[in-house]
């Protein structure tokens, strides 16, 4: 949404609102800085602009460990990292694996077969069962952790902590109330220093329609008690 559209909006906005009383306004304003400051808080969990195409992502982590060789099984407790899905990076290790002769036991409760392409098997860490696939699979050295390399941006600035709503004089203002969040939440704002624009507090169109019915519902419920 450009700046100019923006401003007529709000013009007409202010039209209705000015027919409001003082607690009537107090009310909407309330209102509107629940609404948006959830919005806003959703998405930037959720790395989304307000136009609802994706943030840039950050730059990949380098690639640590090494590849499992052709015939190379991992071990009970050998430590790796798997490079994909949601916990990326992340250092594994397994208590038991899945192997072929394993499998074809009887006695196993699972029917999955085995396929020489995944490792499977029960982690230490997560305290279940894993499978993953050998391609994306990194041996490393060093003491397991159940901390992922971050991939997802702003896992903390939109928490209720860090980003709150204030009902001021001349409306309701959404804003990073921490220095340093607030210097971080600019810095990607506005795109400063090597960091992509990466709009984090907006309006997207959707929440000027509801903050539009908010406004006239409350009016509504002024012109019943009049």
């Amino acid at each position: 949404m450009t700046d100019q559209t923006l401003e007529l909006y709000i013009q007409q906005i202010d039209g209705y609102i000015d027919k409001l009383s003082v607690k009537g306004l107090l009310r909407l304003k309330g209102d509107i800085g629940r609404v948006v400051e959830q919005a806003n808080r959703r998405r930037i969990k959720a790395n989304i602009l307000p136009d609802g195409s994706p943030m840039t992502p950050r730059k990949q982590p380098k690639e640590q460990g090494r590849k499992l060789r052709a015939n190379e099984r991992l071990k009970v407790g050998q430590l790796f990292i798997y490079m994909r899905g949601q916990h990326a990076g992340r250092i594994r290790r397994f208590k038991n694996i899945k192997t072929a002769a394993s499998a074809a036991k009887k006695t196993r409760i699972d029917t999955a077969a085995y396929d020489p392409q995944y490792e499977w098997g029960y982690e230490i860490e997560t305290r279940g069962v894993s499978r993953f696939d050998r391609d994306y699979i990194r041996v490393v050295k060093g003491k397991p952790t159940s901390e992922p390399i971050r991939s997802r941006m702003f896992t903390k600035i939109h928490r209720t902590k860090y980003l709150k709503s204030k009902i001021t004089n001349n409306g309701v203002a959404i804003k990073f109330i921490s220095g340093m969040t607030s210097w971080i939440a600019a810095a990607h704002q506005e795109g400063e220093g090597n960091r992509p624009e990466r709009t984090l507090l907006a309006f997207s169109p959707e929440e000027l329609e509801t903050i539009e019915q908010l406004v006239i519902s409350h009016l509504s419920v002024k012109n019943k008690q009049s």
